[in-house]
């Protein structure tokens, strides 16, 4: 957890795939936490994620309990395991609720997790967006624009539809 570490991610990621049980959940997120430095756990949980012994329903508790003291951490540690955490609406709620910059939303314009983003995931970062572009707020036109564009850009993948709706149309 020192500002000076070198390759924290990748044996945090060691520690995670050989933590079957779970167990340095609590210590390793504690830790991250009061560090403000998350790429240790960050490998940690992205291992446990991967090897499916990552004790979801603990994590998200422990993010709920730290995202409104600790949004950039939360939003940094739940990232790594985005389908468990719902990273993506943990994000677009602490972004509607000030707690995060918007920009933090260009992280899933195409991927969330380990899936391509599709039109309802746009449809809900539209609507968290939209009232920002309205009042002028800096970087959300764009944001939501490559939201909406990435969505067209997918029709080249041939098991793909453009949206036919609004807000697409």
């Amino acid at each position: 957890y020192s500002g000076d570490v070198h390759g924290a991610i990748q044996f945090g990621f060691q520690l995670g795939a050989i933590d079957q049980s779970g167990f340095l959940l609590t210590y390793v997120f504690g830790r991250a936490v009061s560090s403000g430095n998350t790429e240790f756990a960050r490998g940690y949980l992205s291992a446990s994620a991967y090897r499916n012994t990552l004790k979801g329903p603990r994590l998200v508790e422990l993010l709920d309990g730290t995202q409104d003291e600790h949004p950039e951490t939360a939003f940094a540690l739940s990232h790594a395991a985005a389908e468990v955490t719902d990273a993506f609406g943990r994000t677009l709620r602490l972004v509607a609720a000030g707690k995060l910059p918007p920009a933090k939303l260009q992280n899933f314009t195409v991927w969330i997790g380990a899936r391509k983003t599709m039109h309802t995931d746009v449809e809900r970062a539209l609507d968290t967006l939209m009232p920002m572009v309205a009042s002028g707020a800096q970087g959300t036109a764009d944001l939501a624009v490559d939201f909406v564009a990435y969505q067209y850009y997918r029709t080249a993948d041939p098991h793909w539809r453009a949206p036919e709706k609004q807000p697409f149309d």
